[in-house]
């Protein structure tokens, strides 16, 4: 009994003993899954954290920016105390706080390996573009319709009809003088045809015609009248030698010693007179021939002129239906923001619309070359009449030589010829009918050339003015220091062009020698300015938030400079300095102060010529052709945009228009300009050579972007070994040393 008791209980030890050891395990295997999950979720906060730390290191380097260069030019750049130390102070500092004896530490990082990379200097034109449209994005907007479009916005159908006018105008008085240029050269070979006779015939057919009545002596025959006049004379001395040769011999034959006086006695004259007649035929043989192939040189060339002018005139009528097939600009719709002042209404600009439907009037009707082509033809006719005459009186005088008949042939060739001759002469000659009355009827048609010539006369001496004018800016002497000034500056923005790569991008400036190309290039370029006006920020965002950038935080030569400059005030020259036109030069860069100055009042001065050339073309209206017209309003548009310009210098404001009553700045056309200059790289780079001298600084290694990198560690508490074993599969993102957990982060931002 006792045997069987101590058999069950070292069963039931046993089996207690199981339970026991299969208790620890489970225990044993809790509490390491518990110490791995709460190592694992202090590696995961540790992680969240100490990036969260990394980022508000870089943000904490990023804060300390450069005071100066933000509060003269609204950009930020890297400056105040040292990177690597804002950086380790925040990611360190960003840990648990307290220092207390006995504080549980949950997470207790440790940073090492810190450090901060900085790049993208401001001087890179992309960052700086960036920042500056940033600085823009929403002033730039705003201020450009509240300020620019509402003034501008009104004149530009004006602008716009008149661009269009003044091109079909222009292209039509090109082809107009084409044309009658040709026609000049047609009435040139006509009379060259006509004046051909006189030059062939010379002295062989006499002009005016003579009488071929009575009788000349026999002699040496010079033109058709002495052929026909003497031959009577010739036929009878020939008849009275024949007979007294007649005598002399039967004498002879009688055995009569001849008489001293018998025998011929006219035969010098007979020879002479038939030698005449020889070379006569002749010369009237070859001048005939001779006329003929110039008539018809000259007739053919003048066919191929007139074909010419008919084709200019195809074009006239081509364009005529153009311009009348243009609709003008003027939709009458306002924006909200127009300004009452600055628009003009369909009335005003409605005068522009007549006048391109006048030019129709310019058009030469078909009939007009047709009856000149046949014209032309019966010259060729006639002359041809009078080259045949001419060879008929050749053959004429040839078959009198050495015949004795009445001589009535003769006569009757030589009345013919002389009859032609003198109807061609009359006709066609120095003085001839024909082309006088065609001369009479081209200047029929020119009733307005010479007001015209008149017009761009004045049109001409109003550019020179203006040339003189802008030339005494450009004369204007800054001093050494200023020109030094200058120098530094452009030394700075080639070594920034360099930095970047870039090739310089030169302003293109067009050398005009007429005065309507400079008003074609000036109407051209402001509606072209117009037209990125408003087009929005949406087409042209670059240029407009880069152009108002300069605009409000750089200098610009205002009126008052230019009026000091020009009076000769401090001699001068003393505000020629790059500080007072810091604009200018970034439009420009040109090393000679008052040339930057010139180049912005030339493109002014295009700006007002473009307008009032829109008001000469509604002003000149009365002179009623449409050609008047164009030359009165280009010589009204020079004269008045050089008023226009010195009283923008002289009072600070302008008129926008005759029509349009709002005053205008020299900075609104400024700002057109940045506008319409865009942002290439030779402006950008001038901006940041300007600051750069300005700030005393170099914007190469001033750095507007941050990247930061520290490595973290933690101490792990539980089983560093099995972790580690995790750790190889990258399931935790970092690496294990020794005890601690380590990983490194990298964060990274910049200020745009």
């Amino acid at each position: 009994m006792n045997g069987r008791r101590t058999c069950h209980n070292r069963r039931q030890r046993r089996d207690s003993g199981t339970v026991s050891v299969y208790f620890i395990m489970v225990t044993a295997a809790f509490v390491a899954f518990t110490s791995l999950l709460i190592d694992f979720s202090r590696v995961a906060a540790f992680r969240k954290q100490s990036e969260l730390a990394a980022k508000a290191g870089v943000r904490s380097v990023l804060s300390s920016f450069d005071p100066d260069v933000y509060s003269k030019y609204g950009l930020f750049i890297r400056g105040g105390d040292p990177a690597d130390e804002l950086f380790r102070e925040t990611v360190e500092g960003n840990g648990e706080i307290g220092d207390g004896e006995g504080l549980f530490r949950y997470l207790d990082a440790q940073w090492s390996g810190i450090g901060v990379t900085e790049s993208r200097p401001l001087a890179e034109h992309g960052v700086f573009r960036r920042q500056t449209m940033e600085e823009m994005k929403y002033k730039a907007p705003i201020n450009l319709t509240l300020e620019l479009l509402a003034r501008f916005r009104g004149i530009v159908p004006a602008v716009k009809d008149a661009a269009s006018t003044v091109d079909v105008l222009e292209r039509m008085r090109n082809a107009y003088d084409k044309r009658e240029a040709a026609l000049d050269g047609v009435l040139r070979e006509q009379e060259s045809a006509g004046i051909s006779l006189p030059h062939a015939f010379g002295g062989l057919i006499p002009y005016p015609p003579v009488a071929l009545s009575g009788v000349r002596t026999a002699g040496k025959a010079v033109d058709t009248a002495d052929a026909a006049l003497m031959y009577g004379d010739y036929v009878e001395k020939k008849r009275e030698d024949t007979a007294r040769d007649e005598a002399r011999r039967l004498s002879e034959e009688d055995g009569n010693a001849p008489e001293e006086s018998a025998g011929p006695i006219h035969s010098a004259a007979i020879l002479a007179y038939e030698a005449s007649m020889a070379k006569l035929t002749a010369s009237l043989n070859a001048a005939s021939t001779d006329f003929k192939e110039e008539l018809d040189r000259r007739l053919d060339m003048a066919s191929l002129k007139l074909e010419e002018a008919e084709s200019y005139n195809a074009e006239l009528s081509r364009l005529a239906e153009e311009a009348s097939s243009l609709k003008g600009e003027y939709s009458g719709e306002d924006s909200g923001y127009d300004d009452p002042e600055a628009k003009l209404g369909a009335d005003t600009i409605s005068p522009l619309s007549d006048i391109r439907k006048s030019v129709t009037d310019l058009v030469l009707d078909g009939s007009f070359f047709s009856d000149y082509r046949s014209e032309l033809e019966e010259q060729r006719s006639s002359g041809i009449a009078v080259s045949d005459s001419v060879y008929r009186v050749a053959s004429a005088v040839a078959a009198s030589i050495g015949t004795e008949n009445d001589g009535q042939a003769l006569k009757d060739e030589a009345a013919n010829v002389q009859n032609d001759y003198n109807g061609f002469h009359l006709a066609y000659g120095s003085e001839g009918s024909i082309p006088d009355k065609r001369k009479k009827l081209l200047d029929g048609h020119r009733t307005g050339d010479n007001e015209r010539r008149l017009q761009e006369d004045k049109a001409n001496e109003a550019r020179k003015s203006a040339a003189g004018w802008l030339g005494a800016i450009q004369s204007l002497q800054g001093s050494k220091e200023q020109r030094l000034g200058f120098e530094e500056a452009i030394k700075l923005y080639k070594a920034n062009l360099e930095w970047n790569k870039t090739e310089e991008e030169h302003l293109e400036r067009h050398s005009r020698d007429d005065a309507s190309g400079e008003r074609d290039e000036a109407l051209e370029a402001t509606e072209g300015w117009l037209n990125l006006l408003l087009s929005g920020v949406a087409e042209a965002r670059d240029s407009i938030f880069f152009g108002e950038y300069v605009y409000e935080r750089f200098s610009r030569f205002e009126p008052a400079d230019l009026r000091e400059a020009l009076s000769g005030g401090n001699e001068g020259g003393s505000s020629l300095s790059l500080e007072r036109m810091e604009t200018e030069f970034i439009l420009y860069g040109l090393t000679e102060p008052a040339a930057n100055v010139a180049a912005s009042y030339g493109e002014l001065f295009a700006f007002r010529l473009a307008i009032r050339t829109m008001e000469g073309l509604i002003e000149c209206r009365g002179f009623g052709h449409p050609l008047v017209i164009l030359a009165a309003a280009l010589a009204y548009g020079f004269s008045n945009a050089l008023t226009d310009v010195v009283r923008l210098v002289e009072k600070g404001s302008v008129p926008l228009s005759k029509y349009a009553k709002a005053d205008t700045a020299y900075g609104d056309y400024a700002r057109f300009f940045l506008i319409a200059h865009g942002q290439p790289a030779s402006a950008a780079a001038r901006c940041i050579a300007v600051m750069e001298r300005k700030l005393g600084l170099a914007l190469t290694k001033a750095y507007t972007y941050v990247s930061g990198e520290g490595t973290a560690s933690l101490k792990l508490w539980f089983f560093p070994g099995l972790l580690k074993l995790f750790g190889r599969s990258d399931s935790l993102g970092g690496t294990i040393r020794g005890n601690r957990y380590e990983v490194t982060f990298t964060a990274d931002s910049s200020y745009q």
